[in-house]
């Protein structure tokens, strides 16, 4: 209750000084950026637990992003940051640490 209590007050402060939720809150930030239908960064993965050219699963703090479509390449990894390449049909998010 009283985690409840100070997440709430930390939640108020950070908007009334407009601060970031996620930094307030020490809670993961996954971004996603999709340039068209050719390109997508996530940033603030764990690893990839699933990489075929059909089928692209990252897991992160909060999830899995499972990318599919065809003809998936991965362009770029980092310890942060992965770049895939390809054309995209569905992504979906699941907030399921174990889906797969």
């Amino acid at each position: 209750m009283k985690k409840f209590t100070i997440n709430k007050i930390k939640q108020k402060i950070a908007k009334k000084l407009d601060f970031p939720r996620d930094v307030v809150l020490d809670i993961p930030k996954v971004d996603i950026s999709v340039v068209g239908n050719e390109e997508i960064t996530i940033e603030n993965h764990k690893e990839i637990l699933l990489f075929n050219e059909n089928i692209i699963s990252v897991s992160t703090e909060i999830g899995i992003i499972n990318i599919e479509g065809y003809k998936l390449e991965i362009l770029y990894i980092g310890s942060h940051t992965i770049i895939i390449s390809g054309k995209f049909k569905t992504i979906t998010y699941g907030d399921d640490k174990n889906e797969n």
